[in-house]
């Protein structure tokens, strides 16, 4: 596996050839502005509710072998540790859900207030073992 970098933080793909792909979310930046003294006297806690948007392109070349909500179930995910078993999709769009674990919705973050996304993606096509199967996350949202 491998922890995934770009310019877009909170933008991740991987595919089946990848392993293990990560990636830590909110980034250290985004930490330190939730932080901040603001004029509300509310602090940064995470409810642990965690939205997942895949990215929302219909082009041919680029659904081919996309693993999304429809076939979630080819993806292997955990979060902070914890697997993923399921998903509540928002209304009126199939690409962005909250996630769901064996107990509930709500998700733990780390002692930094953090969350890391591990994805594994499986073969979307058994019967073709050497197709490429990918997954695109676009945004990945704490509540």
């Amino acid at each position: 596996g491998h922890q995934y970098v770009n310019d877009f933080l909170d933008y991740m793909s991987a595919t089946n050839r990848d392993g293990w792909t990560s990636v830590t979310f909110p980034n250290e930046a985004e930490l330190e502005y939730y932080k901040q003294p603001s004029s509300r006297d509310d602090e940064y806690k995470p409810r642990g509710l965690i939205m997942m948007c895949f990215v929302a392109c219909r082009k041919l070349r680029y659904t081919q072998g996309k693993i999304g909500f429809d076939n979630f179930d080819k993806l292997d995910v955990r979060l902070n540790g914890k697997r993923v078993v399921g998903k509540h999709l928002l209304g009126g769009t199939e690409d962005c859900g909250f996630l769901k674990h064996e107990d509930g919705m709500s998700f733990d973050p780390d002692e930094k207030g953090q969350y890391e996304l591990k994805v594994r993606v499986g073969l979307l096509d058994e019967d073709k073992p050497d197709a490429i199967s990918n997954v695109r996350i676009a945004s990945l949202v704490v509540i």
